[in-house]
């Protein structure tokens, strides 16, 4: 190049800044920050553990939480809701994050916020489990103090519940150990002290059947302070609490046949089960009222005990739930959480045991696994599905060890291109950041994947370990290059971008310039860091969190400018 062409024709190498706004990222490119608002949702959706390829979990946590802490200063109960709403919608994989992401508005908001959080902690903890991570965290953060907020909080999620549901709660999960200690119900409950006497209805027991079940959580069937077998054996008839009374005959007994009873007659779950008692007799009375979530997560123990044999009628059970779409919405279940249990169950071993993978089972996993997206009427535009193929996308995903970044790219690369008809799918990296030009380190493949592949094809495809660098101007050059019109350009990627000769937003500017003025980009980030590589100074661009359940409508609604 000589001297001049720096002058008449400059292109901005993405290791300099191209913009002023511009910051650097954890790999030395320059990208965009992305607005607070977009960095708190990406962590609720993915979250910082175990880091990602660049950054450490503890460092990726920090930053977080400083965005936390500007947001909370800004607006602290529009922090509180966004929590919630995301949580409540299940368009996060774990409600992990959700959970801590609240805890800390309860402990480090200003007076009005952390009212407000405890307030509305019980729609995020739905669950005993989700209860204690909860309150682990508040805990944790607040150095093992207790306070009458945390009392308070406390109060509501068990006051406020019905015996009944409390009952199976207190059964169900009676403790957990989480991420700093374990917790029980005994635990919680005598950190808020409920009362006859007390003049709060936060505080004050709101039935006997109440009194009943918080002494039967603290002390058991202790003789002298709980509740005694003798007692429980009247709870048989009583339809508020008779699921102790079958969860005690439960536990005491030996017999498989006393156990079908009890889970036809009582709606019992596994948890109340002894370990030795689960033969295929029991999954069989289990499985017609199992909760989605448990249906997916224990299906290699029910094909071990050799429930799910092909053209069984549990077997049949299994595939109609499966391709139920609304019971997957109702249940809230996750994508991506389907897509790894897919994984592990058409693999037919465990750590403890094997089993016989059923081909119906697998392709109503895979069928579940798009009908778990939230999906609008096609937009009908022509979209770029670019998958980042550097090797900062091969770090572990959902911090899971079976499933990459690039992996979780491509499986949502699938459902977009299932929806979106008019598609071209392509990977891309970048050798040694010598970019796109250079015939030799810049690589364009198309990786062969159609909207007509399994998911486990196009993980194969997705299998190599000669990725390079990153360049996310790639797909924008390919594009102009090749003449292709393109209506929006979808970039899965971790937004780690440093290794071109231009920076992706300039690529589109000159792609619009020369082939679609109007052309899109929309960029699904895989990591919860601050970066992005579209520019939030341009309306034609969007950031997006790239494993939320509501994915294919929010791009929807941008592509066709309703966002």
């Amino acid at each position: 190049m000589s001297y001049s062409e720096h002058i008449s024709n400059p292109k901005t190498p993405q290791i300099e800044k191209a913009e002023k706004n511009q910051v650097k990222n954890f790999a030395g490119g320059y990208t965009f920050a992305v607005d607070n608002w977009t960095q708190l949702k990406r962590f609720l959706i993915i979250g910082s553990e175990n880091g990602h390829y660049y950054a450490s979990e503890r460092k990726a946590t920090i930053d977080n939480c400083d965005c936390l802490n500007s947001l909370l200063k800004e607006n602290g109960k529009k922090v509180v809701d966004t929590i919630v709403e995301i949580s409540h919608e299940g368009r996060a994989p774990r409600n992990k994050h959700a959970l801590f992401a609240l805890a800390y508005c309860s402990v480090y908001g200003d007076k009005e916020t952390r009212t407000y959080a405890n307030k509305r902690m019980p729609e995020v903890a739905r669950f005993s489990t989700d209860l204690y991570r909860w309150v682990d965290s508040v805990v944790d953060l607040k150095h093992g103090k207790k306070s009458k907020g945390l009392q308070r909080a406390l109060g509501r999620w068990y006051n406020f519940k019905s015996p009944y549901g409390l009952s199976r709660q207190i059964c169900k999960y009676p403790s957990r150990a989480v991420d700093i200690q374990k917790w029980s119900h005994r635990d919680l409950i005598r950190i808020f002290r409920p009362g006859q006497s007390r003049k709060s209805l936060v505080f004050k027991t709101p039935s006997e059947k109440h009194n009943l079940l918080y002494r039967y959580a603290v002390h058991g069937t202790d003789e002298e302070k709980g509740l005694d077998i003798e007692q429980i054996e009247k709870f048989k008839n009583d339809d508020d609490l008779k699921y102790i009374f079958a969860h005690e005959k439960a536990k005491r007994s030996n017999k498989v046949s006393e156990i079908v009873k009890l889970v036809q007659e009582y709606d019992i779950t596994r948890e109340s089960i002894p370990n030795n008692l689960f033969t295929d007799k029991v999954w069989e009375a289990l499985l017609p009222t199992m909760p989605m979530g448990a249906l997916i997560r224990n299906l290699s123990s029910m094909s071990k005990v050799g429930l799910l044999k092909p053209l069984s009628e549990s077997a049949k059970i299994v595939v109609a739930k499966l391709n139920d779409e609304n019971l997957l919405q109702r249940a809230r279940i996750h994508p991506m959480n389907i897509f790894l249990a897919k994984k592990i169950y058409d693999s037919g071993s465990g750590i403890r045991s094997n089993w016989d993978v059923s081909p119906q089972i697998s392709e109503a996993l895979e069928d579940a696994f798009y009908k778990s997206f939230r999906y609008v009427e096609p937009t009908g535009k022509n979209c770029y599905i670019g998958i980042d193929c550097s090797a900062s996308m091969g770090f572990s995903c959902l911090h899971n060890e079976s499933i990459t970044s690039r992996e979780a790219a491509a499986v949502v690369a699938m459902a977009i291109a299932r929806k979106e008809k008019n598609h071209y799918i392509e990977g891309f990296t970048c050798n040694g950041g010598l970019g796109y030009f250079d015939k030799s380190n810049s690589f364009m493949s198309d990786l062969g994947i159609t909207s007509k592949d399994s998911l486990d094809t196009v993980v194969r495809k997705m299998d190599r370990d000669d990725w390079g660098g990153t360049d996310c101007s790639l797909p924008m050059l390919h594009a102009t290059k090749n003449k292709l019109d393109v209506d929006c350009f979808i970039i899965l990627t971790d937004n780690e971008t440093w290794a071109g000769k231009v920076h992706p937003h300039e690529a589109l500017i000159e792609y619009r310039k020369k082939i679609n003025k109007n052309a899109k980009l929309a960029v699904l980030a895989f990591e919860s860091s601050g970066f992005s590589i579209a520019d939030p100074d341009d309306n034609g661009m969007m950031d997006f969190s790239g494993i939320d359940s509501s994915i294919p409508i929010l791009l929807s609604d941008f592509i066709s400018g309703k966002i």
